[in-house]
């Protein structure tokens, strides 16, 4: 016990202390998590399928939700040309399957560019959207959703990542 937290606050073990923060933050997260500000869609995506039939790691799942959730944000403004200071204060609880049906690989790659974001974020963002874009039909159950995403890759162009809704 006392020799264990005495021995976290060395210099040697900075590290130890960071990787025990971290998971309690993310054991509260995602006990506070619930998407509400997600569509219906989304939410049984990242609950039922990456937390549930994929076992997906708690950090996953948060970082697939804030791009999902940033993503579909800036497309909404897009779309339906929203005029607001910050593209994160759009609700998207209102999406549904025609506004995914048209969705386009342009969006995608806009959103990317606006962001300009390092080439690992990018990759992580894009197999948040292609993820979600495997699984999207089954766990929509009656909805058919097809986006015309059929390539997306990395800005290096080295790994081609398919994907369609």
């Amino acid at each position: 016990g006392l020799f264990f937290k005495v021995k976290l606050y060395t210099p040697n073990n900075k590290n130890a202390l960071k990787s025990i923060l971290e998971r309690r933050f993310l054991e509260v997260f995602m006990k506070q998590m619930t998407f509400d500000d997600m569509p219906r869609i989304l939410q049984d995506y990242l609950k039922n399928y990456l937390i549930i039939t994929k076992n997906r790691s708690k950090t996953t799942v948060k970082e697939y939700y804030y791009d999902l959730r940033d993503i579909f944000q800036f497309i909404k403004r897009d779309k339906y040309n929203i005029k607001v200071e910050n593209f994160k204060e759009i609700n998207i609880t209102d999406l549904d399957a025609n506004f995914f049906k048209s969705i386009e690989v342009s969006d995608i790659y806009e959103y990317l560019y606006d962001k300009n974001t390092k080439a690992i974020s990018r990759a992580r963002k894009i197999s948040s959207i292609k993820s979600l874009s495997k699984s999207i039909t089954a766990i929509s159950g009656q909805i058919p959703v097809h986006i015309s995403i059929t390539r997306l890759q990395t800005a290096d162009g080295r790994r081609p990542l398919t994907s369609a809704f």
